[in-house]
């Protein structure tokens, strides 16, 4: 069902669900909803006493985001990409119309890869910033507290959608813990991430944050932001990215490990050109 009714303050759109029964009685199970972002949004109005999306385009200007903006129907957005669906015959269709006023938060505004990423790298900054013992080496402060992030980066008991899965819930956030039961047995990294699913459109966010070797002391050598933010956005529904977001940002970690380490090695023994052949 796709809705075409504009609301003009998201605190509106809240009649959409509002007297609907409750699937299980809150914090007990896990059911990933687009009206609990909806619901979220209409709490930011209320909070901050202006319209949600004002609030969201500061914060979008503040990052430097300005090809983020609202996913609206009637302005021109330029290099806005068309949308495109499967139909029940499994061809290739223009997606139909949506007005995504119901939903700014879950699923309303657009963006470029690029900018996903500067929004990224703002929030593995402001985690990692945590992490720096000495913070007095000039860095600037997050644009969230650490603390902040660190709370939206950890699971919430009871959201693990099943067994074998290898992620559970943050706050507006799939975590996967790090995680290795034993010895060279399957190793579970640390990241953040999340999925976008729009009417033709899809898009993942993921984070995956260094992590500082055994012997080095915590925070002494980091520099944020360390690690590797990897968003794809596909204007085609209904596409998985999250596996291939992660497949791909182990790739560059491991092409960074293997140019540390020629690093350290030509720093200890030097380059090759450094050797005469015999």
């Amino acid at each position: 069902h796709y809705l075409n009714d504009k609301f003009e303050h998201v605190i509106d759109s809240l009649s959409i669900f509002q007297n609907d029964p409750l699937f299980f009685k809150p914090g007990s199970q896990f059911l990933y909803s687009t009206h609990g972002f909806t619901l979220l949004s209409a709490v930011v109005e209320r909070a901050s006493d202006q319209k949600f999306t004002d609030y969201m385009l500061k914060i979008f200007s503040d990052l430097d985001m300005g090809s983020t903006g609202l996913d609206e129907n009637e302005p021109l957005i330029y290099n806005r990409a068309r949308f495109y669906i499967h139909n029940q015959k499994g061809h290739l269709v223009n997606a139909p119309y949506v007005d995504n006023s119901y939903k700014w938060a879950g699923g309303g505004f657009v963006s470029t890869v690029g900018d996903l990423l500067k929004f990224g790298n703002a929030m593995l900054y402001s985690y990692q910033l945590g992490q720096v013992k000495n913070p007095a080496a000039g860095l600037l402060p997050g644009y969230l507290k650490p603390e902040t992030i660190a709370t939206m980066w950890t699971t919430v008991p009871s959201t693990r959608v099943s067994q074998d899965s290898d992620w559970a819930y943050g706050m507006a956030w799939a975590i996967v813990e790090k995680k290795q039961e034993c010895g060279h047995c399957k190793e579970q990294r640390h990241c953040a991430f999340h999925s976008g699913g729009a009417v033709g459109a899809s898009s993942v966010l993921l984070i995956l944050p260094e992590e500082l070797s055994s012997g080095t002391p915590s925070g002494s050598y980091l520099v944020p932001p360390r690690g590797v933010v990897v968003t794809i956005i596909c204007n085609m529904q209904s596409v998985h990215l999250d596996g291939i977001a992660l497949k791909i940002a182990k790739e560059f970690e491991k092409d960074k490990l293997a140019q540390c380490s020629d690093q350290r090695l030509e720093k200890k023994y030097g380059s090759l050109s450094d050797y005469k052949p015999l």
